[in-house]
């Protein structure tokens, strides 16, 4: 989770809609269709991040790494990814 709060930090969107998508996210459990399909998007690139990180071309490139985790700490990550579609 923290991993998409992060991602919508540093995202290109205007800054209110921004605001409005991080708190969505960090205060409900419950969230609307429109922040459903953000997520949903940001789903897939995040799964591209950890297993494929060289091709990966967002914005947590440079801050994230997780090249020194284990392959099934990364499978485990990847579910949760999956668990947001």
């Amino acid at each position: 989770r923290h991993i998409l709060l992060l991602h919508i930090f540093l995202d290109d969107i205007p800054i209110r809609h921004r605001a409005a998508l991080f708190l969505e996210i960090f205060g409900n459990s419950l969230v609307q269709g429109k922040t459903e399909v953000y997520i949903d998007g940001i789903a897939t690139l995040l799964r591209e991040l950890i297993h494929e990180g060289d091709k990966y071309q967002g914005y947590l490139k440079n801050i994230l790494n997780f090249d020194h985790l284990k392959q099934k700490h990364r499978d485990d990550i990847d579910k949760v990814f999956q668990s947001w579609k």
